[in-house]
């Protein structure tokens, strides 16, 4: 594992004392994130999960699953060198939201023990899509293969035009036909999987 930024030490410690008062006072803060937390930065919310534990036993507090959401953030944050947690949280909530799309569309709820597999899948292209897309490496998809995805898969990359619009609406992203094509490869798998 990468060092971790000396600044999480305060971040962290102020994250964890606002958290215990809370649990003191009974007020649990639900993670709304959490499932994609646990998806995409796996090796930190390993982490996080014990520290949830060690905090639990060592203070007396019960510090909640959420909280190890919460922990993993930081920690993420923290071996990307960032100063606070907008960039983690950004990048979740995006992901959270395509897949929240995806999922009313097909009908389907991702996070069951039958779709985990298809879920974890998902997140990470869409981890991937997000770093190229920062990065401005955008993928590179033959022109052939692209209009085949388009004719052969027509409810996938339709639905992949809605994405478009909510990144672009939503978050100012602009994906490109590529992507697009590489997203509805992996959209019509899960409908592969939900009509199995």
């Amino acid at each position: 594992m990468e060092p971790l930024n000396e600044h999480i030490l305060i971040a962290l410690t102020d994250h964890i004392a606002f958290a215990a008062e809370n649990m003191k006072n009974g007020i649990v803060i639900r993670n709304k994130l959490l499932r994609e937390i646990e998806v995409l930065y796996a090796e930190e919310f390993q982490i996080a999960q014990w520290a949830v534990e060690h905090l639990t036993k060592t203070l007396d507090v019960p510090f909640t699953y959420d909280q190890a959401g919460y922990i993993a953030i930081h920690i993420h944050s923290s071996r990307r060198n960032q100063l606070n947690n907008h960039r983690s949280i950004r990048e979740v909530t995006i992901i959270s939201d395509v897949i929240r799309l995806i999922e009313a569309e097909l009908e389907v709820d991702l996070h069951t023990q039958e779709m985990s597999l298809s879920y974890t899948r998902l997140a990470n292209h869409l981890r991937l899509l997000l770093q190229r897309y920062k990065n401005q490496q955008y993928a590179v998809l033959d022109e052939d293969i692209l209009k085949m995805v388009k004719k052969k898969y027509i409810a996938s990359y339709e639905m992949t035009k809605k994405i478009r619009v909510l990144l672009l609406k939503q978050y100012q992203m602009s994906i490109t036909s590529e992507e697009m094509g590489y997203l509805a490869i992996h959209i019509e798998r899960l409908r592969s999987a939900v009509c199995d």
